[in-house]
């Protein structure tokens, strides 16, 4: 069968043109004959029609005894394909190999899937359309789908050499190198000397190696990270900090995601050579709906070490009013079990607060609340809190 040659509903409408196209061609042919002869030979009506009902279009039944028609030939053919799943599955075969070669991939895949639904009981014409259907995949860079119809293709014919080739080159695709070395220690039982199936097996056994070392590096980065994390969890629990954290089974549970900080930076805790703990820390002026975020404040550092670095020299944009100077500032936590708040002294340490009893480290991050002294703002904000003293 020709490899362009078009599909089903194609040639139907491809043949339905033709009779069309004949039977004009037939009518002006009898016209023509009919000025002819009209005055040497008169034909009669019965004449005509019989002449008519020799073309396709009026014939009702096929007289063996009688050449066919070329029209009626095709249309014969056409039935007999459409009734022979054989001829029907391999139709869409050929029209598949023919896209595939126009690189019109995704309508070669079509086809392919037409033919196999077709299920013809040929094992040979199955596996190739799995297989064929599989290199189409492979060329839209669906290589799961593409190893499928790999799989698929073996089943009906086990010993099918291009069939392991595609499938040991969507493992490698698919990073799955193990696979992909089966697949081609398969397909050189049955051919030994396959230079494709070796070169294959070599690049995967090359990427393989590459791969188990990679990740023998990820295991001990990971070991590594969980010595250093066990030791900040301890380091953590010895100052006596408390976490918001996840209860299992009626247990509190601390976890690292206890310490992913909730910030724009996604800074964490961490801990530094000399056995310190450096935490991201939020300051919120709620008077003004603005905040500052510091990556690392050290546990050592007073908090009055960052106020000044911060607002002594330079005035913040949004403070319009310059109020906020480091004489005029005054710090507090919230308790959020009872609604309270606890002034800070500038001359405390951070480790200190996070010390305090009342005091708890959320989504990873201690946040404070910064107000300026005798201002309005701070008074009607501190009406909705209960003042307490550390």
């Amino acid at each position: 069968m020709s490899s362009n040659m078009p599909q089903s509903k194609n040639l139907t409408e491809s043949i339905a043109e033709k009779v069309d196209e004949e039977l004009d061609d037939f009518l002006n042919e009898m016209m023509k004959k009919s000025k002819k002869t009209a005055e040497t030979e008169d034909k009669s009506i019965e004449e005509i029609i019989a002449e008519l009902e020799t073309h396709p279009a009026f014939l009702k039944e096929i007289d063996p005894s009688k050449p066919l028609h070329p029209a009626v030939e095709a249309l014969q053919a056409l039935k007999y394909e459409s009734e022979n799943p054989f001829m029907k599955a391999d139709s869409f075969k050929e029209e598949g190999n023919y896209l595939f070669k126009k690189r019109d991939y995704r309508t070669a895949v079509a086809n392919y899937t037409e033919g196999i639904k077709v299920q013809a009981p040929d094992r040979m014409l199955n596996a190739s359309l799995y297989c064929n259907r599989a290199a189409s995949h492979y060329q839209l860079g669906n290589f799961g789908y593409a190893l499928f119809d790999c799989v698929m293709a073996c089943k009906f014919k086990e010993q099918y050499l291009k069939a392991f080739i595609r499938g040991s080159q969507c493992c490698i695709e698919l990073k799955k190198f193990s696979d992909a070395i089966k697949w081609c220690e398969a397909g050189l039982k049955f051919e030994p000397e396959n230079e494709k199936l070796s070169a294959l097996k070599e690049k995967s056994l090359k990427l393989k190696k590459i791969q188990d070392r990679d990740l023998r590096k990820q295991q001990l980065q990971e070991r590594k990270a969980d010595v250093l994390e066990s030791k900040l969890f301890n380091e953590i629990h010895k100052r006596h900090i408390k976490m918001k954290t996840d209860k299992q089974n009626g247990k509190t549970i601390l976890s690292l995601s206890d310490l992913e900080g909730s910030n724009p930076g996604g800074a964490k805790v961490y801990l530094d050579d000399a056995g310190l703990l450096h935490w991201p820390v939020l300051f919120m002026y709620p008077e003004y709906n603005q905040s500052d975020f510091i990556e690392s404040f050290s546990e050592n550092h007073c908090f009055s070490d960052h106020i000044l670095e911060m607002f002594q020299s330079c005035m913040v944009p949004w403070d319009e009013e310059h109020k906020y100077v480091p004489e005029n500032i005054e710090i507090y936590f919230e308790e959020n079990k009872t609604e309270s708040l606890f002034r800070i002294p500038p001359e405390k340490s951070l480790l200190e607060i996070l010390q305090h009893e009342n005091f708890t480290v959320i989504g990873g991050t201690p946040a404070f609340i910064l107000l300026v002294a005798n201002s309005k703002f701070k008074g009607e904000f501190l009406k909705h809190y209960t003042l307490k003293s550390l």
